[in-house]
């Protein structure tokens, strides 16, 4: 077996057949409709087939069914795990070679460079006397030592590569090779040699938009004599136009004469956003046409070739840092109906926002109060997200149930549990890519209680003042409502003191002398709950008595 077999799959592959309407390299491409319906996961390969109740009946060729359903379902341990039973059973079997590529390719799509040479490296072994499967195996294992640095060695399998490819007199391969080389020469800095093989690749297929393309990006840093380049920079090209999914005509096709050809990639099948790095791509021409394969460039990574394996892959998009990622497609296909020539292209683009980090937040409640007499709380909420935005807040009393998810606001009413005591809110945020936040929290303590007023007295008194005292038993305001006697509540007067406070006095003063007044003293503990005592009375002294 090559590689890891992940936890998860461990699950044995057990198919009698394939993808209805699906094949690997050279297959006929899906439907659009049908590729929608592949991106957005309503489509699901066919059922596998379970061993006989009596035994298990499973062969090589029900792995090998299995794993390549599996993997144009994006199943990847469930492939692994199918490809890994095959090899297993004897890894020079017939269908060893494609099952290595297979494996070699899973792991590549997710950026598993090591186990993807190893694997490689297998098919390669198996290809003794194929020179379609050597190739294929070359400019795979060119291509992941590229994405690992390793360029001298990468430059050397394309040139192996290249010689299998000039012995069999595989002209279709030609133009592919060159554009690995002279984007390996680019990677390396080499701009003279990759403007000669991208210059010898558009010889070779004068519709090649990758060779094309690279050769105007490095037409800015020097000029560059070549006859071919120049070609290119005069816009004899291909044609293709920078537009996402913009047609382009078949070779050798005459005005008129056929559909023209366009390809559609789905990311995450159509979502706005991805949480990883890993995402799914629907690949597809919008006609019933066999693919060769496609470059692809993801992400913040150089193009690649890709032999057409699967109408869904997953990739990962390399490259540091979160943000708009496009998915650029350039597919080669074997012609469309009514063309004349032997090969066209089609491109496509999408993009997806990649954002891996939560929002960051922050809650407070009653404005960082620190008591309350109400269950109804308000939620003061404040938090940012630096690439998709925020969406939602969710709300928990106990960390554990959580309510729903509602829009994102600065405040939000909330209700606490019951009876008196500290209680603790905890707040989570979602950002539009799904991404959820560290719950946060925040405490308040629920007293419903008003203070206990003690000791009410008239400490002191004279012809025009009075000093009144009390205690409480909790911390609380003061304050005094007094009137004369016979006056009504109408003319009662208030004096406060805000200190919050078990011990209180409060003096009166400007009062009239040998005049009976009422009072009663009044506390307001820090949640707002309010305590008076009952009335009580005093008189002033005389006025000779003060």
């Amino acid at each position: 077996m090559v590689g890891k077999n992940t936890g998860g799959a461990r699950a044995r592959a057990r198919a009698g057949s394939r993808a209805r309407g699906l094949t690997m390299a050279g297959a006929c491409v899906l439907p659009v409709a049908l590729l929608c319906a592949l991106a957005c996961g309503w489509w699901t390969a066919g059922p596998a087939v379970a061993g006989d109740e009596s035994g298990d009946q499973r062969t090589p060729a029900d792995d090998m069914a299995a794993g390549l359903a599996y993997m144009e379902r994006c199943m990847f341990e469930e492939a692994v795990a199918a490809f890994s039973c095959v090899v297993r059973a004897d890894p020079r079997a017939p269908e060893a070679g494609r099952t290595f590529d297979c494996l070699g390719y899973l792991y590549w799509c997710r950026g598993w460079n090591d186990e993807a040479l190893k694997a490689f490296g297998e098919s390669l072994e198996c290809a003794d006397g194929d020179a379609g499967a050597q190739v294929r195996a070359r400019l795979a294992l060119g291509q992941v030592l590229l994405d690992a640095g390793r360029l001298a060695e990468a430059g050397g399998e394309f040139e192996e590569a290249l010689k299998v490819v000039r012995e069999a007199g595989r002209d279709e391969d030609i133009d592919i090779v060159y554009t690995l080389m002279g984007i390996a020469r680019f990677e390396a800095k080499d701009s003279a040699g990759a403007a000669e093989m991208f210059s010898r690749a558009l010889d070779a297929f004068p519709e090649n938009p990758v060779a094309e393309a690279y050769l105007k990006t490095l037409s800015f840093g020097m000029p560059i004599q070549i006859g071919s380049v120049r070609k290119a920079l005069a816009g004899e090209g291909s044609g293709a136009g920078t537009g996402a999914g913009e047609p382009i005509r078949p070779a050798g096709d005459a005005a008129g004469a056929a559909r023209p050809l366009q390809g559609v990639v789905f990311i995450n099948g159509g979502a706005a956003y991805a949480t990883a790095p890993q995402v799914a791509l629907a690949l597809g021409v919008t006609e019933p046409v066999p693919v060769k394969g496609f470059f692809l460039a993801a992400g913040d990574e150089a193009f690649r070739w890709h032999d057409w394996r699967s109408p869904m892959i997953e990739w990962r998009l390399r490259g540091e840092g979160d943000g708009k990622k496009p998915v650029r497609v350039v597919y080669y296909a074997a012609g469309t109906p009514g063309a004349r020539g032997a090969r066209s292209v089609a491109s496509a683009e999408a993009s997806v926002v990649l954002d891996r980090e939560p929002p960051r937040g922050s809650v407070e409640i009653n404005d960082g109060a620190r008591y309350t007499n109400r269950t109804r709380i308000t939620l003061d909420l404040r938090a940012n997200d630096r690439t998709s935005g925020l969406l939602n807040v969710s709300m928990s009393n106990d960390g554990v149930t959580w309510s729903r998810w509602t829009m994102y606001q600065f405040t939000k009413d909330w209700e606490i549990p019951p009876g008196d005591g500290q209680k603790k809110v905890y707040v989570r945020f979602r950002d539009r890519a799904g991404n959820i936040s560290t719950p946060v929290s925040a405490r308040i303590v629920l007293d419903t209680a008003p203070p206990e007023i003690l000791w009410v007295d008239v400490a002191k008194l004279t012809d025009t003042t009075a000093v009144i005292v009390w205690a409480t038993d909790e911390d609380s305001d003061s304050a005094v409502e007094y009137a004369v006697a016979r006056q009504s509540d109408r003319d009662a007067l208030v004096v406060r003191d805000r200190d919050m406070t078990m011990l209180h006095d409060i003096r009166l003063k400007d009062l009239k002398p040998s005049t009976r007044y009422r009072f009663r003293v009044l506390s307001r503990d820090e949640a707002g709950n309010v305590a008076a005592s009952r009335e009580l009375e005093f008189t002033t002294k005389a006025a000779n008595q003060g």
